[in-house]
């Protein structure tokens, strides 16, 4: 029945559009963080550039790690107390996609994955993903409960 369901939505116009322009940003956010590289690097100097931008990247991938690690002791406190975890599993993933961004190299992806880590943005990012991707999260919660994780 769920195959059925996902050929079904390739035939929706909207299904197909709202996909398209999300490839579409996907890969024109790496042109645009290449050609702000090459720009950068005219002006600055290549080598201070790609310094700066490997050291971004290592800054932004040690920040997500501290971030996602907090926020899973968070979370599995919350499954100790025997209280709903929803808003702590999607803040975590809301970390997840910031973190996600921030590991590609470049820094309109850094600032994006910045953006995205801030507490406005980071459960609200978290929520959609959590929806958008269908995930279980009562599911989760009791599986957490029985291996006390």
């Amino acid at each position: 029945m769920l195959y059925g369901k996902i050929v079904l939505q390739l035939f929706d116009f909207r299904f197909l559009l709202k996909h398209l322009l999300l490839l579409l940003f996907l890969a024109l956010l790496p042109f645009g963080d290449m050609v702000l590289l090459l720009f950068l690097g005219e002006m600055e100097g290549r080598y201070l550039v790609l310094a700066a931008a490997i050291a971004t990247g290592f800054l932004g991938f040690f920040l997500a790690l501290f971030l996602i690690q907090g926020q899973i002791r968070k979370v599995r406190a919350t499954v100790r107390q025997g209280a709903d975890p929803y808003r702590g599993f999607s803040i975590l993933a809301g970390v997840f996609v910031g973190s996600l961004f921030l590991l590609f190299p470049g820094f309109i992806t850094d600032a994006v994955g910045l953006i995205i880590l801030l507490p406005l943005f980071r459960e609200m990012v978290g929520r959609r993903a959590i929806r958008r991707l269908g995930v279980p999260v009562k599911e989760l919660n009791e599986f957490l409960k029985l291996y006390d994780m």
